[in-house]
């Protein structure tokens, strides 16, 4: 919304506040033709009026009788009502520290006795139009702000529709996928079958694997949000994650004549607290992806860890090397980026949404680590990502 810059109003309305009639009378002569002036003989009574609100500005006395100006200041500066009201001091006094102990108390400006009237006016008008522009801000960010929760709600509105949306998802879509898949599997070993008959089985079988990759790493990575994602946090053998991710990706790996290893540091604490499924997780996408674009070779997966400077926590860095062909120099600033295949459309040999490594980055941040390329260069590539986790109560050196 726009909003015409703020003016200085002849409505507004200034407290003055002396107990000298004289000088009272002789501030209002100046100021009467633009501003509406209310008078206070004393401190009582100035807060008392400026509690009642409709104040723009007050001009008060310091010397008083009963409450002195720098009290009523200061009460002035304690009340929610008017404590935004912006206060000059008039004094007859012309001491500095005076002065000082007046502006720590909250004043804008001091004004000496017997003001001269261009002066006055110049010096309240200034102070009257720092105040509109003041209000003018605040009524922006007011809007603003409203403008935000509001975002904001709708946005929490949003995420709950996609998160039932992916609740229906998973079961509408998995659950029969998951029946097709198990029917392939039966009839492709189904011996009443012909032989073109069995390899139809076996690609409807594989076909509905990588269908069902898919899904699954769209619905895990609209998961990851990190305002209502959380990891699990329980003690578990570092090495049991891994073996079991080794073991099932070491057949896909034989099936193209490629090695897959698994090496570790003899000395590392391997009973820790974490989320064992996530770590997997990022493994077995690290992994699959070396695999993938591996042709000839193997691929090797090395672990070690670092201690910190507090004893019960290690820092753990997990290794992927591959001996493929490289990754483009120019591909790298894309790698972990959402929806990117490196491969051009037209000379694609892997299918993929290209979410896997940008869900590893996202769980690897999730984790308070981070994930890097170490080396790409046409002999192979390096991926490593590092983790800081707690050692659990029982832990013993080794991995064996």
């Amino acid at each position: 919304m726009h909003h015409p810059p703020p003016t200085v109003s002849r409505d507004s309305t200034i407290l003055l506040v002396d107990d000298q009639p004289e000088m009272a009378n002789l501030v209002v002569a100046f100021l009467k033709s633009q501003y509406q002036v209310k008078v206070a003989i004393n401190g009582e009574l100035a807060l008392h009026i400026a509690a009642l609100g409709g104040i723009d500005l007050i001009l008060l006395d310091v010397v008083m009788p009963g409450l002195n100006g720098h009290e009523v200041c200061r009460r002035l500066k304690a009340d929610p009502a008017t404590r935004d009201i912006p206060v000059i001091f008039l004094t007859a006094q012309s001491e500095t520290d005076d002065e000082a102990a007046g502006f720590a108390l909250g004043a804008v400006d001091y004004i000496h006795k017997p003001p001269h009237p261009h002066l006055l006016r110049a010096r309240v008008g200034n102070q009257l139009e720092l105040k509109r522009h003041r209000n003018h801000l605040e009524t922006l960010v007011d809007e603003r702000t409203s403008a935000l929760e509001q975002a904001k709600r709708q946005l929490e509105s949003a995420n709950q529709a996609k998160t039932d949306f992916l609740a229906v998802i998973s079961h509408e879509m998995r659950t029969p996928l998951n029946s097709v898949i198990g029917f392939a599997t039966v009839l492709s070993a189904d011996p009443l079958l012909t032989s073109e008959q069995q390899t139809f089985a076996r690609l409807i079988h594989d076909a509905g694997r990588h269908l069902l990759s898919n899904i699954n790493d769209i619905i895990d990575f609209v998961r990851l949000d990190p305002t209502t994602f959380a990891l699990e946090e329980m003690p578990f053998h570092l090495a049991h994650p891994i073996q079991e991710v080794v073991a099932v990706l070491r057949k896909e790996a034989e099936q193209k004549g490629l090695t897959l290893l698994f090496t570790y540091q003899a000395s590392m604490p391997c009973e820790v607290v974490g989320d064992p499924r996530r770590l997997g997780q990022v493994l077995r996408h690290l992994l699959g992806n070396g695999i993938k674009f591996t042709d000839r070779g193997g691929v090797t997966l090395t672990v070690s860890a670092t201690p910190l400077s507090t004893p019960d926590r290690a820092r753990f860095r997990f290794a992927i090397q591959d001996t493929g062909c490289g990754i483009p120099t120019d591909k790298l600033p894309l790698l972990f980026q959402q929806f990117t295949q490196l491969e051009a459309p037209k000379t694609r040999k892997h299918d993929g949404f290209g979410l896997g490594l940008a869900m590893c980055h996202k769980l690897v941040q999730l984790m308070s680590g981070a994930l890097q390329v170490v080396r790409s260069d046409p002999s192979g590539t390096e991926i490593a990502f590092t983790v800081d986790l707690p050692l659990a109560p029982a832990g013993e050196p080794g991995c064996n």
